[in-house]
């Protein structure tokens, strides 16, 4: 008999291929999801994906986290990601397309990782490979999931080391899942709010098995590498977390509409949109109430109370909507963790109902609550069957609009920068308020007019109309939209528009986002704004 579940060794199979459905049913729905359109394969749907490829290619030629030339810069979110899709980049010689390519096989990679961990996990949980294989191949068709393994964002990367941590702490090897929680803050920054559960999971335990040395190492380690990445960020930009942190977030807050727009986005996509979504949670729920075991009271705490606690981080220091992904995405390790607890809870559901047949088979004697468990199983796959329409329905809308928001950056982002890089000299001094596909492409000196990649503009040092001056910038790629009444654009002729029209910018109902113009500064005007002052 072959193991499945590895160390406890409760998920015996003796088939050798059914391990394999739920990554067979993931690569798929991968090929499926990236075959609609070229711009599924070749791109991204987010523009701040490729501001983690200019980081990323920054670290893969030896030059640390810099925006520009020795320019070091806080300005990554997810310096982790960054760190990961680096050796992507070496295979820049063979074009962009190639190097896009190898970060989509690196998410797909964790993908199947992290389909790995929630099989393993669910086995140690249940012991049940049928509860485990059932969990894995719903998760593999998440739409949700799909879209953030090929999206070129950190999302998948804080998912796998979210299971590996709690598996890790299933097991109680408490110094590998503090070394994996470790590093979740440096990829995304709310999971700082995580790290005190590592210690709240040692409650769980008996005063004589809790680990004393082990747990003071494992403090240091928890502590290292958030504390090393806030003191570069301390000595870049005289802060403790990036720009993009203070720029984006906002003073903690959650009110009545910031609720019903969580519920909205954790409703919106995939598994989530279907009532049994909610039973299936539900069921997972009860369950752990009535296990004792500590491997089900971590995965309590870690896959229900710990997503609950970075929403609630999330939802307070950010201005959520439903518009697009740009904004959903920073809720979709919520969404995804929550989704991993209904896998497990229908699951359960199956193998309750297996349990029943196998009773009715041996025709032994049947309990009642083997009968109504049962029964429930068997209820919970007729409406699983029955809601597929809608799951197909949602599943074709997260495929297209990966491609048609993927193709919008192209048109209006990465042409730009395209265009920068063939009629600008290489001297050329840009400034931009997209900051990621225009310095990815343009390969240019580049100013980030918003302040998310320049620290004296994010925290009020200087102006962006200051620095346009004191830098030189001598071109500017923007969208006009977004400075009216201002004087960015002074002394600028316009020299290039990239336009479509809002219907097809699928990224957001954001009309001020479908044109970009690219500015050259007149002959003579620095001069003369010079002499003005």
């Amino acid at each position: 008999m072959r193991s499945f579940s590895a160390p406890q060794g409760f998920c015996k199979m003796s088939s050798l291929l059914l391990p394999l459905l739920p990554y067979l049913l993931y690569l798929i729905a991968v090929v499926y999801f990236l075959s609609f359109s070229p711009y599924s394969l070749y791109d991204f749907p987010l523009d701040d994906a490729w501001i983690h490829r200019v980081y990323s290619r920054s670290f893969a030629l030896g030059q640390g986290f810099a925006y520009n030339p020795g320019q070091q810069e806080a300005g990554s979110t997810s310096p982790l990601w960054a760190i990961v899709t680096a050796p992507a980049h070496w295979l820049e010689p063979f074009g962009t397309r190639s190097v896009v390519v190898a970060v989509k096989e690196i998410g797909i990679l964790l993908g199947i990782l992290l389909i790995r961990e929630l099989v393993l996990l669910t086995c140690m949980l249940t012991r049940s490979w049928k509860s485990a294989l059932v969990a894995g191949s719903l998760f593999a068709l998440e739409p949700r999931f799909l879209f953030s393994t090929l999206s070129g964002m950190e999302t998948i990367l804080l998912l796998v080391l979210w299971l590996s941590a709690t598996r890790a702490y299933v097991q109680r090897r408490w110094v590998l899942s503090a070394l994996l929680m470790s590093l979740m803050p440096v990829t995304r920054p709310e999971a700082l709010l995580l790290l005190p559960l590592w210690w709240g999971g040692m409650l769980l335990l008996p005063s004589s098995e809790r680990p004393q040395l082990k747990a003071l190492l494992s403090g240091v380690i928890l502590a290292l590498p958030m504390g090393l990445w806030s003191l570069f960020c301390r000595l870049t930009n005289g802060h403790w977390l990036p720009n993009t942190f203070y720029l984006k977030a906002r003073g903690f807050q959650i009110g009545p509409d910031d609720l019903r727009i969580a519920w909205e986005v954790l409703s919106q996509h995939g598994y989530a949109i279907l009532p049994l979504f909610w039973v299936g949670l539900i069921v997972y729920i009860l369950w752990t109430f009535q296990h004792r075991r500590f491997s089900v009271q971590v995965g309590f705490l870690y896959l229900l109370f710990a997503p609950v606690l970075y929403g609630i981080g999330v939802l307070g220091s950010r201005t959520m909507t439903t518009y697009g992904y740009y904004w959903t995405r920073w809720f979709d390790p919520v969404s995804l963790l929550l989704t991993v607890a209904f896998s497990i809870g229908y699951g359960l559901f199956v193998h309750w109902g297996m349990a029943l047949v196998k009773a009715y088979r041996c025709k032994r004697q049947r309990k009642r609550s083997t009968v109504l468990l049962g029964g429930l199983g068997w209820v919970a796959l007729l409406a699983l069957l029955a809601g597929a329409p809608i799951f197909v329905h949602s599943f074709s809308e997260r495929r297209l609009h990966f491609a048609t928001d993927a193709r919008a950056i192209h048109l209006i982002n990465v042409r730009t920068g395209q265009w920068i890089n063939q009629h600008t000299p290489e001297t050329a001094r840009v400034g931009v308020n997209d900051a990621g596909a225009i310095r990815y492409f343009g390969r240019r000196w580049t100013l980030d007019l918003i302040g998310l990649n320049n620290a004296d503009i994010a925290f009020g040092r200087k102006t962006a109309r200051q620095l346009i001056e004191e830098d030189s910038i001598d071109w500017l790629a923007i969208f006009p939209s977004w400075f009216q009444g201002s004087s960015i654009w002074q002394g600028f002729v316009p020299r290039q528009v990239f336009q479509i029209p809002l219907a097809e910018y699928t990224i957001c109902p954001c009309p001020g986002q479908t044109r970009m113009v690219i500015f050259e500064r007149r002959a003579g005007a620095k001069e003369a704004m010079g002499s003005n002052r």
